[in-house]
């Protein structure tokens, strides 16, 4: 399946959500065009639903829940936002290491614990 077929796949129940019909989905040269009408025009709060995730595209934070539909994420300052899997289109885990710290010897061969999420949001 293609860049644009999946693209399609994924769009098509949104345009029926939000009430526009999806056109044409085209990916050339890095750009992913995706054409949407309605009878009486497509106006701005249509394309705000098809194209916005609320908050910033990057997010870094400490990941503070994780079930069957999405994460939480506590950012530096303190805020707190949630997102489904679908909105995630990249993430990696950073593992921060207290280097000053002495570990305890019950401490000595397990993991490091992930601390740190880094995601990238996107639809």
């Amino acid at each position: 399946m293609g860049v644009t077929d999946r693209v399609g796949d994924l769009c098509a129940p949104l345009c029926e959500r939000v009430g526009v019909e999806l056109l044409d989905v085209e990916y050339n040269g890095g750009v992913l065009r995706v054409t949407i009408d309605h009878p009486d025009g497509v106006g701005m709060d249509a394309i705000a639903v098809l194209t916005d995730v609320e908050g910033e595209r990057r997010l870094v934070g400490t990941l503070e829940q994780a079930d069957s539909d999405g994460i939480t994420v506590r950012t530096p300052v303190g805020d707190v936002r949630a997102l489904r899997y679908d909105e995630i289109q990249k993430a990696r885990t950073v593992f921060e290491w207290d280097s000053g710290a002495a570990r305890k010897s019950s401490d000595r061969g397990r993991a490091p614990q992930p601390t740190t999420d880094e995601s990238e949001v996107g639809r």
